[in-house]
């Protein structure tokens, strides 16, 4: 069996190349280099915890108590149902206009006019097999 990239690195909760593409804005650890090695695992501990939601992780545990597991678990699922992090992730959104404050159709309009022309088509192809039902 060959180990993926994730389980051969030395601090997998702190590689944000082996990391989630949802996770990784959470996972911004810009002083990684200053740490000794004691403190980077420490901090890699803690994010396969808090931001991985990893609580099988080898090594001494943060959150023992099952609400502290709860609010975890809860955390992760939440951030992978969030409409905004997924949409981000697949690139579909787009930079704010500069004068985004003083526009009339904003990039949130468009958005609810994709999801509304996806509705309408959905009505259409319903209404078709009604119709193909009855025929």
């Amino acid at each position: 069996m060959t180990k993926n990239n994730r389980s051969s690195r030395k601090y997998p909760g702190l590689a944000t190349e082996t990391t989630l593409p949802i996770r990784t804005d959470i996972l911004d650890y810009d002083y990684i280099d200053k740490l000794s090695d004691k403190e980077k695992e420490w901090l890699n501990r803690f994010s396969e915890e808090w931001i991985h939601a990893n609580l099988n992780h080898s090594g001494k545990k943060f959150h023992k108590k099952r609400e502290d597991r709860k609010i975890i678990n809860d955390r992760n699922n939440a951030r992978n149902r969030d409409i905004y992090s997924r949409t981000k992730i697949r690139k579909l959104l787009t930079e704010l206009p500069k004068n985004y404050n003083e526009m009339s159709y904003t990039p949130e309009d468009e958005l609810m006019d994709k999801f509304d022309s996806e509705n309408e088509l959905f009505e259409i192809f319903k209404e078709a097999e009604e119709i193909k039902r009855k025929d």
